[in-house]
């Protein structure tokens, strides 16, 4: 069994139809009400609904949740004291473990270089937390610019000190300074009850020779034979109401103007940059410079006050590049200065990784926030990637095992909250699992080393004897 099919068992089931079963509604992505045909059922992540059901356009194969409703984002002042924290404590989990920073730095490089070296006023809209507005801002030396009615953009405008415009986009919507060279919508019309709408409004907040960067899950990478681990951030129940088709969303893109469109799918995720003047006409750019990336994540997690989520999760993506990358030796300085953070707010020692299982232990599991605060979400990472410069860098195989071992400890018990509370990060489930994997083989291989000792031992005592 594979690690994604192993990981799909720490997840909620889903059900798959056999595509008889049909319904009638206007299909989200093209507007038609061609018939449409039942995939799936997937467990609401409130028990009190029923399960949510997916169908597929018999127009343009996007797929669309029915009956589906979007409650309305509360805004911050609306807020009570455990809204607010509530708030906070899901920002700590997206900051320190399940933000694709990395992702986002993709799609920022996907932009053709000769824009990236220019002068660029660069527009997200649906930013969220910021760090896109951050990297273009830190990167590039654009002018950046958000618009997102959430919380999480609220707190993210506030903690990174990026320009968020926090409120909805309508027809009407004006940005302040002028329109866009790049506007990058990223994840976000899946969210939108009328995507069809919203990409309108965003059409007219970019300049006549600018660019629009959208990114959206493929809806042709939702089959039974992907696992769950895979399938559920696309699906992300009850948060996404559709997922576009590549036919659909050109013909979208088409239809709102945009003459000059590269449109590529990676399997999961549909990407398109669109122009509307042929002197615009360009290509996704495929290659991302790690060594900008890296340079981002040190010198940023250096400038964010001290001891906070977002400057840990900086932090432990930096010191997870570096490893992935095997610079050893300047990832155990960035390790070092995470075990003494950590030790100041969490009382962990990461010098010793039995002290992290001791904490996922002792820490509140029935109440969100109290468990979100007591515990640093990205800490199965932290010790798996650690035990990786153990086994190569330094060759100490107990050390090796020891964080191994507790990083496959961390990691289910962290999967365990999740289930709890309706959550789910792929990263980690994969990490617990090679976590065990390699626990595994390191304490093979330390049986071997004491066999051995004990009998080289026992023929220096023949030899003795004899």
């Amino acid at each position: 069994m594979t690690h994604a099919a192993e990981a799909s068992a720490m997840t909620s089931p889903i059900t798959w139809a056999d595509g008889n079963s049909r319904h009638s509604f206007a299909c989200r992505a093209c507007g038609v009400n061609a018939g449409q045909s039942h995939v799936l059922d997937i467990p609401n992540p409130n028990e009190d609904l029923p399960k949510l059901q997916l169908y597929r356009c018999g127009r343009c194969d996007s797929l669309n949740y029915a009956p589906f409703h979007m409650p309305p984002e509360i805004p911050w002042e609306q807020r009570n004291d455990e809204q607010r924290e509530h708030a906070r404590a899901c920002v700590k989990f997206y900051v320190e473990q399940a933000a694709g920073v990395d992702t986002l730095a993709s799609m920022l490089f996907a932009i053709p270089q000769p824009l990236r070296d220019a002068e660029t006023r660069f527009v997200e809209v649906g930013c969220g937390y910021g760090f896109s507005l951050d990297m273009a801002r830190q990167m590039f030396g654009w002018e950046a610019i958000g618009v997102d009615p959430s919380t999480i953009a609220f707190l993210g405008g506030q903690q990174l000190g990026v320009n968020i415009l926090n409120e909805y986009i309508a027809p009407g919507f004006q940005l302040p300074g002028g329109l866009g060279d790049v506007v990058l919508c990223a994840e976000v019309i899946e969210h939108i009850e009328e995507p069809r709408d919203f990409l309108a409004c965003v059409s007219g907040l970019i300049a006549d020779d600018g660019y629009l960067l959208l990114t959206t899950p493929d809806a042709d990478g939702c089959t039974p034979h992907r696992a769950e681990s895979d399938l559920l951030p696309m699906l992300s129940p009850s948060c996404h109401t559709m997922l576009f088709s590549k036919q659909a969303l050109k013909a979208l893109l088409q239809h709102i103007g945009f003459t000059h469109i590269d449109l590529q799918s990676t399997g999961n995720t549909l990407r398109a940059l669109a122009s509307r003047s042929p002197k615009t006409l360009a290509k996704i750019n495929a290659r991302r410079d790690v060594s900008l990336y890296l340079h981002y994540l040190r010198e940023r997690s250096q400038t964010l006050p001290e001891g906070t989520p977002v400057q840990h999760g900086l932090l432990y993506r930096w010191f997870k590049e570096l490893v992935q990358f095997g610079l050893y030796e300047e990832a155990l300085p960035v390790f070092e200065k995470l075990a003494r953070s950590y030790q100041r707010r969490y009382r962990v020692n990461l010098m010793n990784p039995n002290s992290a299982a001791r904490l996922l232990i002792r820490a509140p599991r029935a109440n969100f926030m109290s468990f979100m605060n007591a515990v640093p979400i990205n800490l199965c990472g932290i010790l798996y990637y650690r035990g990786m410069i153990a086994l190569n860098f330094e060759n100490n195989k107990i050390r090796s095992h020891s964080y191994f071992h507790n990083a496959e400890a961390v990691g289910s018990s962290l999967m365990n909250f999740f289930q709890m509370h309706s959550m789910s990060d792929g990263e980690i489930a994969n990490l617990t699992l090679l976590g065990r994997d390699h626990a595994h083989l390191s304490q093979k291989q330390l049986a071997a080393m004491r066999w051995l000792q004990i009998t080289r031992q026992r023929v220096r005592n023949f030899l003795r004897k004899n």
